[in-house]
């Protein structure tokens, strides 16, 4: 079935079609002079043909979402289409109040536009038998067990009474929460969790470390305040690694919105090589709108964490955006390093990606 209705709302995304929006190979024919026509067209030019609404509507209102989002949140685009986080998932502690974090998370959510997804998880904690069979053990293990669940369901109606049951889902469930969080990452675009610096127990809340390591998505830990993130002035803290590269990308949205973005690098022995690095990101990102500056700031005797935070604070920046783990994790849990300190400093919001 063709429909005009489609055509109108592809053509007001302004988006070039998939393969799969192509006529049929008879209207080509004739339409071409025999000779097949290939898409996909140039973005935001009236196709030649009607489009299959099937096909073509979901993909297009898809694109329609993310455009109106961009122009209600001030974003500049420079064509083509925009990442957008559209799934957001919020890591819960089961012994610590979840208000907090939810209302941040759902901040984030309503500003992208975004499905919220609360996860949370614990396993319980592992007891010596005092019997022979281990029989008394067992029984005590399925009743922490089924503390753990009235505690989950206690924290799912929190969740639900802040959220609503139409705007959001529950992941609930018993089981290692840095690892299960880690699975089920796949489901979402960014990932909201405590940087619990082993504070609490692995086995009651996620080890931040870890978990950076193995989701495979951009994690943004919250400032000790929970206050939501204005991104207005946001800092990228840029080391020429693939770690970095990846946060720069997984940050885009924030940056997009930010009324100025500074890329700041620590020089090393290479001052050339330095300034190359960050003005080639600094191009990069204002290639994609991005209103951003470089900065490279001269080596001294203080630690690059302390630097780097004092230099956020100097350009009223509420968001860092490192990569994590630069280097490898034996070393900087020998010898410490940028990732470990950031997760310890609490007074701002970090967003880090491996």
């Amino acid at each position: 079935m063709k429909s005009p209705e489609a055509f109108i709302v592809v053509r007001r995304a302004r988006i070039d079609l998939p393969q799969i929006c192509k006529p049929s190979a008879s209207w080509r024919r004739r339409e071409s002079g025999g000779a097949y026509r290939r898409g996909p067209f140039p973005a935001g030019k009236a196709t030649p043909f009607p489009v299959c609404v099937d096909d073509a509507l979901a993909y297009a209102l898809m694109c329609v979402k993310a455009r109106r989002s961009v122009r209600e949140n001030g974003y500049r685009v420079n064509g083509g289409l925009v990442m957008v986080y559209n799934t957001i998932m919020v890591q819960l502690d089961i012994d610590t109040r979840a208000t907090p974090r939810l209302a941040f998370a759902w901040s984030l959510a309503r500003r992208f536009e975004a499905k919220l997804i609360a996860f949370c998880a614990a396993e319980p904690y592992l007891s010596i038998p005092e019997d022979i069979d281990g029989s008394a053990s067992s029984v005590k293990m399925q009743q922490k067990c089924i503390e753990i669940e009235e505690q989950l369901k206690a924290l799912k109606s929190e969740f639900e009474h802040l959220v609503g049951k139409n705007h959001g889902s529950w992941l609930g469930m018993v089981g290692d929460p840095t690892k299960l969080l880690a699975y089920h990452a796949r489901a979402a675009d960014l990932l909201v969790a405590s940087a619990n610096n082993g504070v609490a127990s692995g086995l009651r809340t996620v080890f931040p470390g870890e978990l950076i390591l193995s989701a495979g998505r951009p994690i943004l830990f919250p400032n000790e305040r929970h206050e939501p993130v204005a991104a207005a002035n946001v800092l990228v803290s840029w080391k020429d690694t693939r770690e970095a590269r990846r946060a720069v990308v997984d940050a885009m949205p924030f940056l997009l919105a930010g009324q100025e973005v500074l890329v700041a690098t620590i020089e090393d022995d290479d001052k050339h090589r330095a300034h190359e690095s960050v003005a080639e990101v600094v191009r990069f990102l204002v290639r994609h709108g991005v209103n951003a500056r470089s900065k490279v700031i001269e080596a001294s005797d203080r630690e690059a964490p302390e630097v780097l935070l004092n230099e956020a604070k100097v350009i009223g920046a509420d968001l860092i955006v490192p990569g994590g783990y630069g280097h490898s994790r034996l070393r900087e849990w020998i010898f410490g390093g940028v990732t470990l300190s950031l997760l310890a400093d609490h007074s701002i919001n970090r967003l880090m990606a491996n």
